[in-house]
Parts: structure tokens; sequence; C-alpha cells
């Protein structure tokens, strides 16, 4: 298996996951190999879209509550979680809710000193809010999780979802992000 983070195995990885890659990660048929090979967790809006979908949408994913019992924690965020996180990246208001409360927890752990962490997200929001708060060395693909533990996909990922996708975009608004106004 390959390490996530220098220095630290995989099975001591923690990966924090957003609705989408869940959803993707039990549509590809790597949900249970990344999830009983790593510490996943998530907070409950986005455990709470996953379970809900979008059951008009075409090729809608069930995800199970079986499937989510194999979470290593959901967490709750709290109001003043998501405040105190708005306070410091305001522009994060335009996030999907799920998302922003994940960084709102991923920001409560930056808070306390806790940096040992990864987080896996397809959306481009996610990708400016990790640049906005400096963590986007923090981002990993879920194709690049998969990899890190010897899953292979039952079906090809979604280009999202890829670290080639990871990779193009998180330059690009690197970049962006750096340029004078």
């Amino acid at each position: 298996m390959a390490q996530l983070l220098p220095g630290l195995p995989p099975h001591r990885t923690v990966v924090l996951i957003d609705t989408c890659s869940i959803i993707e990660a039990v549509r590809t048929g790597l949900w249970s190999r990344i999830s009983g090979a790593l510490h996943v967790e998530t907070v409950e809006k986005c455990r709470d879209e996953a379970l809900a979908g979008d059951t008009a949408g075409f090729g809608y994913i069930a995800v199970r509550h079986e499937d989510l019992a194999r979470l290593s924690h959901v967490h709750a965020v709290t109001q003043a979680a998501e405040d105190r996180y708005l306070a410091h990246d305001p522009n994060a208001i335009d996030m999907d809710e799920g998302e922003r409360m994940l960084f709102a927890h991923a920001f409560a752990r930056i808070e306390q000193g806790d940096t040992v962490w990864i987080l896996t997200s397809s959306d481009k929001a996610t990708m400016r809010a990790a640049i906005r708060l400096g963590v986007h060395d923090h981002l990993r693909a879920l194709e690049e999780i998969a990899a890190a533990v010897d899953a292979r996909p039952r079906t090809e990922l979604e280009y999202q979802h890829t670290t080639s996708f990871l990779g193009r975009f998180r330059a690009a608004f690197v970049l962006e992000m750096q340029r004078p106004e």
C-alpha cells in the first residue's frame, strides 16, 4: 500500500470525504476496500445527502445505511463551528452545504493543530476553499486513495474523481488566486 501522507501508513490515515465521493466510491465498488483500509470520516450533512441521493436523477446510486455504517466517524458540526469557519473564509458561503460543513469540520481540526488528515472531494469550490485555507496539499482524488489501498474500480471513475482532474484544476486555481487584482 502506498502512503497518502508522508511518514504515515495508510491504515492510520484519516480521510475526510464528501457526499459525491461517497456516492462515487459506492458506484464503482471501491467503498468497502477504502472504508475498510482507512479511517474514513465525514460530517452529518454529507452522510444525510449520501443517503438521500437524487432519486429523480439519471443513474441514481443508492447508498445504504449499511454502507455508511463503515464510516469510522460521522462528525456533528455546530452552528458556532460553521460561523467560525465562515468568519475566516466568507467565500465559503457559496459552497454546497455538505461541503461547507465538511470544511467547517476541517477548519476546526486546523484550529486544534490537527493537520494529519486528507480530504477527498471532486468539487471545484472545495479546491478553492482548500487553497484559501492553505491546505490544498491535503486534497487527494478518489483515484489516488483507491490506488493507495490497492483497490480497483469495477467501472471507470468519473473524470472529476481522478488524479488528473484534481491536479489540473488545483494548479490552475492556485495560479488564479495568486494573481494580483
